[in-house]
This record gives C-alpha cells, sequence and structure tokens, in this order.
C-alpha cells in the first residue's frame, strides 16, 4: 500500500525469481508466515476501522511526517541561501473521514523529535477530545519515538489524571505494512505544501 515496502517482501520478491522448491523453503515459509501475520493485523485494523462511531471510544491512526522544512520556496535560487525553521508534524487522523484530523505542529525551536517530545503530543491530541472516555491508536513500530517507557509512563498518568479518559489503548501494525488514515492526511499536506509558489500556508 502507499509507497511504503517492506524489506523482507522485497528480498522474497528477488529470491523468488530464482527458487525453485517454495514449499521446502526456509525463506519462502516464513515469507508466507509474515505475509500471513501482516494480513491478520491488517484486519483487525480495517475493523476497528469499520466499527460504527461512538460517542465515548476514538480510533486514531498516528505517524510523524517527515520533517517540514518553512518556509518552502519553489523554484526560488534565494532557496538554497535561506536559513529554514524545522517542523515537526505529529498526525492523528480517525478512520472515518479526515476533516477532523488533529495535527500537532511544532518546530525546532520549541522542541525535538525525543521520546518524550512525541508523548506530549498525545496528551495535548487527547485534550481536544474531552468527552472521549476510550482511545485506540494504532501506530507504525518505531521504538524511539512511540513503543517505549516515556510515552507509556505519559499516557498512564493522564489517564489517572482526574481530567484523563478511562483508557487508551495502542495497537501496532506490522513494520513494512504500515499504510494507515494518517498517511492519506500527510499527502494532503505535502500535496498543499508544494502547491505554493512561495510561503506555505496551514489551514
Amino acid at each position: 500500500m502507499g509507497v511504503e515496502e517492506c524489506k523482507f517482501c522485497v528480498i522474497h520478491a528477488n529470491h523468488s525469481t530464482f527458487c525453485k522448491n517454495a514449499e521446502s523453503c526456509d525463506i519462502c515459509q516464513k515469507h508466507v508466515e509474515h505475509k500471513q501475520l501482516a494480513d491478520k493485523i491488517r484486519q483487525l485494523y480495517t475493523d476497528d476501522k469499520n466499527k460504527p462511531i461512538s460517542e465515548d471510544h476514538s480510533f486514531h491512526s498516528v505517524d510523524l511526517q517527515k520533517v517540514l522544512k518553512l518556509p518552502y520556496l519553489a523554484g526560488m535560487l534565494s532557496a538554497v541561501f535561506t536559513r529554514r525553521l524545522v517542523v515537526f508534524h505529529e498526525t492523528f487522523a480517525p478512520f472515518k473521514s479526515l476533516e477532523n484530523t488533529v495535527s500537532v505542529l511544532w518546530h525546532e525551536v520549541i522542541a525535538g523529535r525525543s521520546a518524550s517530545d512525541i508523548a506530549s503530543t498525545f496528551i495535548t491530541a487527547m485534550k481536544q477530545e474531552p468527552k472521549i472516555a476510550h482511545f485506540t491508536f494504532w501506530m507504525d513500530n518505531c521504538s524511539a519515538q512511540i513503543k517505549n517507557w516515556t510515552i507509556f509512563s505519559a499516557v498512564v498518568a493522564h489517564v489517572n489524571s482526574k481530567s484523563g479518559p478511562q483508557s487508551v489503548t495502542f495497537k501496532f501494525l506490522l513494520t513494512g505494512h504500515t499504510f494507515m488514515s494518517a498517511d492519506a492526511f500527510h499527502a494532503k499536506v505535502e500535496k498543499e505544501v508544494t502547491s505554493q509558489t512561495e510561503f506555505v500556508r496551514f489551514w
């Protein structure tokens, strides 16, 4: 899906061109298991996507967009010599419609993209929906930014606060098979950015 490629699948695609007996080949059999697991996880994602909209349960896919450099100066020689600001964009995209996507934006002067910085975006995003009792977040497997104790501890603290939700569930897609609604929103952002002739406008 999308432009994402799974390294294991690419290796197997090259291997399969000269493999003469897939049934007895360890690489081929491991790839079969890999695909089955990827399909199973994808089905769980689809199941959550197809659940009816609930007043107390919110589902989002979450991803950090590739670094943006602002201002965006398309086709201008001065862009080569202009000091631009590094901007980070964590996206919390709902499954049903991208219109209600929560975008948490910050630049390098404020913070970076460490685990604690990313953790703060989750708290910020959840505070946008104070009436939601249960959050489910689908993410990739980036340990440095997502799958770590810093963000888990921050979310536990938020759940146990007076204004926090009752529960937060993290679900992870298989590495190399992580295309989700957040990626679709990122594509829209990139299209908007590159369509500007001089300066980037965000909504």
